[in-house]
C-alpha cells in the first residue's frame, strides 16, 4: 500500500482483523480505507485533516503536507497501548490530546515498561518519531 503512495489515514484497533486457521499463522487485514488516498509524492503529499484524534500524527495536527508515514504514527500509538495497556498521549479534550502529540515527551517508564523487551520499546520509538523524515518504513521496520 505504502510502496504505491496510498495513505491509509484511520489505523486504529478498529480497522484491523485477524484471521487464523491455526495459532501459528495470523493474517492481519486493514479495513475500511474511507480516508484512504493516492498522493504524488513529487507534488508535496496530503493535506486533509482527518482520522481519529489519539492515532493522527503530529504533521496532521499541524496542518503540513504528509504522507503515509502517518500510518506509521498511528501504528506506533496502537503497538504503545498493546504493551503498556494505556494510550501514550492523554487529555480531557480533542485539543489537550493534540497538545500531548505535538509536544510532550512520551513516558517509556513505570513497572510496564520494564517488563518490555528493549526491542520492543526500541521498535515503538522507531515509530513515535515526531519529525515524518526520521519516522521508519513500513519496510525498514519489518
Amino acid at each position: 500500500m505504502h510502496k504505491k503512495n496510498i495513505a491509509h489515514r484511520d489505523i486504529k484497533p478498529e480497522n484491523i482483523l485477524m484471521e487464523s486457521k491455526d495459532h501459528k499463522n495470523i493474517n492481519i487485514k486493514i479495513t475500511d480505507f474511507g480516508f484512504a488516498k493516492c498522493y504524488d509524492p513529487n507534488e508535496g503529499g496530503l493535506t486533509e485533516t482527518l482520522g481519529s484524534p489519539l492515532y493522527m500524527a503530529p504533521e496532521i495536527i499541524k496542518k503540513l503536507p504528509y504522507d503515509s508515514s502517518v500510518d506509521i504514527w498511528a501504528v506506533g500509538v496502537l503497538c504503545y497501548i498493546m504493551l503498556s495497556g494505556r494510550p501514550p498521549f492523554k487529555g480531557k479534550t480533542k485539543d489537550e490530546v493534540f497538545v500531548e502529540i505535538t509536544s510532550k515527551n512520551i513516558n517509556y517508564s513505570g513497572d510496564i515498561w520494564k517488563s518490555n523487551s528493549k526491542d520492543a520499546k526500541a521498535f515503538v520509538k522507531r515509530l513515535l518519531i515526531r519529525d515524518p523524515k526520521q519516522r521508519g518504513t513500513a519496510e525498514d521496520l519489518l
